[in-house]
């Protein structure tokens, strides 16, 4: 049996978490910044980097989909021991708000949460993965990394305990301020996939 997972262009899981287990597993692997991103945040100060290992014991399942909302595809149930995974329960974004929140990343050997703020949501994007601009004003992480570097494109962010998305851009001559897309785009998307792939088997 294989799950649905979806993952936002950190090596961090994060499993959407329903009374019988996680529906859904988020795997956020970073990086979906674009040409103009990447080469704004190196000359600013620099990259977050890492390593992919293509070994068969490395595989953890198969990808489907390349969206704008992320990259979804199937890992094996018989994986989901291999890997870290943490629980969080979605927020829909009517449970959202400017001011304080976190973003989940990881600067060196341990994953943590640093503080930003959520500047402004907007409820109807013209773009469907620029959802709410962010600002880190988490003093440990500007001082490690300068803002939203290459590398945590694709960071988990959350308000009140909950996963309210992910970081998806930055903005080049302002790397503390950034956008991100609801999890609940990437939820819809996933169950998008999920009913494509059902079609297909069912065929």
């Amino acid at each position: 049996m294989k799950r649905l997972f979806g993952t936002m262009l950190l090596l961090l899981i994060v499993a959407v978490g329903y009374a019988k287990g996680p529906k859904y597993i988020f795997y956020f692997i970073g990086d979906g910044m674009g040409p103009s991103h990447v080469l704004g945040t190196e000359l600013y100060l620099g990259e977050l980097q890492g390593v992919i290992n293509y070994g068969e014991s490395e595989h953890l399942g198969t990808i489907e989909e390349n969206t704008s909302c992320g990259i979804y595809g199937y890992i094996d149930n018989d994986r989901l021991d291999d890997v870290q995974t943490d629980w969080y329960q979605v927020a829909f974004k009517q449970e959202m708000h400017t001011g304080e929140a976190t973003i989940l990343c990881t600067t060196g050997e341990e994953t943590k949460e640093y503080e930003i703020e959520i500047e402004e949501i907007y409820w109807s994007p013209s773009e469907i993965n620029k959802c709410f601009s962010i600002h880190v004003i988490d003093e440990e992480l500007l001082e490690t990394t300068g803002g939203i570097v290459q590398g945590l494109s694709g960071s988990p962010l959350i308000q009140n305990g909950k996963l309210i998305g992910a970081v998806t851009h930055v903005l080049v001559n302002d790397p503390t301020r950034g956008y991100g897309i609801f999890i609940e785009n990437m939820l819809e998307t996933a169950n998008q996939v999920a009913e494509e792939q059902a079609k297909k088997d069912a065929s």
